[in-house]
């Protein structure tokens, strides 16, 4: 089981930097568990790069449906109380405050490709270039 943020599945769908890790992740360990925002946050995300003009619009469409048919554990029942705790406590966003409180809810390390975030939750995270390279993700630290 891995707790993966959104950044994994659009570097898993759309060539950038890290497709190459975000790919290594997902064959170390495809059962990507995910609070159900993570849709919401890839289709802004998207959408934003349609509208700057980095990706077109059939290539959005093209990652939004792939993006759909990957194996992704999706999490209803969030604490939206905690996850405002968590954003102020650590001085994050909301939706990575909600990736966070997942990985806290499921006892697994969030593996992401955001460096502040995991400077913000060193005891929470795992960055995605070491999980690509090693595949070992630590105990969670609270």
């Amino acid at each position: 089981m891995l707790v993966a943020d959104t950044n994994l599945v659009i570097s898993r769908v759309s060539p950038d930097a890290l497709t190459g890790p975000a790919r290594v992740a997902a064959q170390r360990d495809s059962a990507w568990h995910m609070p159900r925002i993570w849709a919401t946050e890839f289709a802004h995300r998207i959408t934003k790069g349609v509208r700057k003009g980095d990706i077109s619009h059939d290539h959005a469409w093209r990652a939004w449906q792939t993006a759909q048919d990957l194996r992704i554990t999706q999490h209803d029942g969030i604490d939206e109380r905690e996850v405002l705790d968590l954003a102020l406590r650590f001085g994050i966003g909301a939706y990575d405050a909600h990736f966070v409180w997942l990985s806290r809810a499921l006892k697994q390390r969030l593996v992401t490709a955001d460096g502040p975030l995991c400077a913000r939750c060193p005891g929470l995270t795992l960055p995605l270039v070491d999980f690509a390279i090693d595949g070992k993700v630590p105990a969670i630290r609270l």
